[in-house]
């Protein structure tokens, strides 16, 4: 009896490897890619041609255009950085909102800013079929970025401990201009 038991033992243990083995074949099946798909998943490559070009895009209450945007919120010395792009990277949109930001503190006249708060916005456009049938379809991206105004030798006292996260402005364009020659600042 004992032998009966054992060999039926091994038995169900021999399918259950068999169906392991074969679940194991068929999900390495399904993760191949062929050169084809592997390529048409990479994202694409960025070059000069088609990242986006830091200029302004309107300040009204509908932006209608590309390109970078301020506005003072309620508070002193701070304001909303916006730059927004159809086609550039996430990298690309969030590194011209900072080039836009270290401009946009030049022209206030101070060579500091302090980065309050930043966000990254995918923006869609909703296509509808019907009265209540749609998808979204990307539309590109955005940065935002709140910024606080600041001179580095005079630091507010509620920002006093904070000198580290102090931003330079003319570095932040030297190092845009030095890795973007085509767009300068």
């Amino acid at each position: 009896m004992q032998r009966g038991i054992w060999r039926e033992a091994a038995q169900r243990q021999a399918f259950i490897d068999r169906q392991h083995k074969d679940v194991d074949v068929y999900l390495a099946n399904r993760a191949k890619l062929t050169f084809g798909e592997l390529l048409a998943a990479l994202p694409r490559p960025e070059t000069p041609d088609n990242q986006p070009n830091i200029h302004k895009a309107g300040d009204g209450f509908f932006l209608s255009d590309n390109g970078y945007s301020s506005r003072q919120i309620n508070l002193p010395d701070r304001w909303t950085i916006r730059f927004a792009s159809d086609h550039g990277t996430v990298a690309a949109v969030e590194e011209q909102a900072n080039a836009s930001a270290a401009a946009f503190t030049r022209t206030k006249g101070s060579g500091h800013f302090i980065i309050e708060m930043q966000r990254k916005i995918e923006r869609f456009n909703r296509m509808l079929n019907g009265p209540f049938a749609g998808h979204d379809v990307p539309y590109g991206l955005e940065a935002q970025l709140t910024i606080r105004i600041v001179r580095s030798d005079a630091l507010p006292d509620d920002l006093k401990g904070a000198e580290l996260r102090i931003v330079d402005a003319q570095k932040v364009l030297a190092d845009f201009a030095a890795a973007h020659p085509k767009q300068g600042t």
